[in-house]
Formats: structure tokens, sequence, C-alpha cells
């Protein structure tokens, strides 16, 4: 994490700590970000909590707090509609017109694309910004509205659950085993920093991935490594995986 934002969260822990308060971050926060947050927060005894709205959502806000209490986080839950027919549209495409606003990626949460609608949660001060002004995904015209996380029926993510077999965990071998590609391929592919572990970039052939990884490879999707079921009769291992969808 780097020294402004290690910064912000440590001033949000050390004022929960001192005014005996709830204290929530503005900004949404990943997998290896909350471990190394939820590390600082227990030592200074203060309960670290997070919330993404989906299932197994990612990225997350953060609120520390000295004891339980309800939580009530500054996000809202937005639904992104694109009027289009005839292109598919992908993650990047909305994700793309968003921070092409001048939005920061870390104000903003998981995507989950459904029938041609973008379900995003957002800090709760950009919500009025993005509604008066991302009027386009791309060339396709969109329309947003304001979902309950309550009472509306959110949406989750889709997985295609499937079993790789490969010779190590290095990362060269789990790639070619997750796209079905080369060693070679998988190598160049690590070294052009093509290949995201955790949400950060790895170009290193001989990483040794671990288990629950979030894997992302460039053009190719993203994956969570499951758990290691068994090897082969030739010592090969058995890794059970999550694609997302």
């Amino acid at each position: 994490m780097d020294k402004n934002k290690l910064s912000n969260v440590e001033e949000k822990i050390c004022l929960a700590y001192k005014a005996n308060m709830v204290v929530y971050s503005n900004e949404f926060y990943t997998p290896d970000e909350c471990n190394e947050i939820k590390i600082i927060s227990n030592k200074r005894a203060i309960n670290f909590y997070s919330y993404g709205v989906f299932n197994e959502a990612e990225r997350k806000m953060l609120a520390f707090a000295p004891e339980e209490e309800e939580l009530f986080y500054p996000l809202q839950l937005i639904k992104i509609k694109a009027n289009t027919k005839f292109i598919n549209l992908e993650h990047r495409d909305f994700l793309g017109s968003i921070m092409a606003l001048g939005i920061k990626r870390e104000k903003l949460g998981d995507l989950i694309l459904k029938d041609d609608c973008c379900y995003l949660p957002v800090a709760s001060d950009l919500v009025d910004f993005i509604m008066y002004n991302l009027k386009h995904i791309g060339k396709s015209p969109c329309k947003i509205s304001l979902l309950d996380v309550t009472d509306d029926e959110i949406p989750q993510y889709s997985f295609e659950e499937k079993l790789i077999i490969t010779s190590s965990i290095r990362l060269d071998a789990i790639v070619c085993g997750l796209c079905n590609m080369s060693r070679g391929k998988s190598i160049q592919y690590i070294e052009m920093g093509n290949i995201l572990v955790d949400y950060a970039v790895v170009d290193k052939k001989d990483y040794r991935v671990k288990i629950d990884s979030i894997i992302t490879v460039r053009g190719y999707g993203k994956y969570k490594i499951e758990n290691i079921i068994g090897y082969t009769q030739k010592d090969r291992i058995k890794i059970q995986i999550k694609k997302f969808i």
C-alpha cells in the first residue's frame, strides 16, 4: 500500500480509538490492502469491518469501531443501463467511461454485469456527480438509477468452476493452466506486466502462488485459486479454481 493511503488509514484508526466512535473509509480497498489494514487495526485494539455490497466482493469499504454496532457505510449502489443492441459491452467499457470523468478507481467497488446493465457500489460523495455527468458508455447512451441495498434484488457474481493440472505453483505454470497457453507465452505475459496477483502486477515467473489468491490475466480474465485437491500419478498438482464470468 502506498504511503498516502497508509497514512490516511492510520489517521482513521487513531480517530476511532481516541474518540471512541465509528470511523469509515471513503474509498474501497483490495484484499491485500485489507489484510494489511486489519493487522494495523488489531494492534490498536480497534475492530475492523469491511463491506462491498456483493457476496464475495473484493473491493470493500472499511469501518473501524471500538465496539460492535450497526454500521452505515457511505456508499450507494448504482445501476447503469446501456442502450445498445449490437455491441457487447465489457467491464472495461463501463469502468473506462466512469474513470474518464476524472474519478479514481479507489472510489468505486466491484462491477457486476448482468443483461447489459452494470451494478456498481460507489462512494456516496460521488453519486450525484456520476448521475449528472455519465451520459454514455463508449458510444452507447445510458441511464443510471439508484438501488436500495437492503430491499432491491442485488445481483451476485457468477463463476465457472474448473480444475487445472500443473507441474508447480510457480506463477508461470499456473498461468499456463489457467489460460491453456504455452510456458513460453506465459513467461512473456508475466515479464510484460500482464499478470496481476491480488491486484498488484507480478513480473517474476517463479513467484509462488498461494491459495485464495486472485489472479488477473489481461485479455483472458480473472481467477481465484480455491484449493489444491490432490496429485496425479506423475506428481502434477490438481488445483481447483473459480473463473469470474
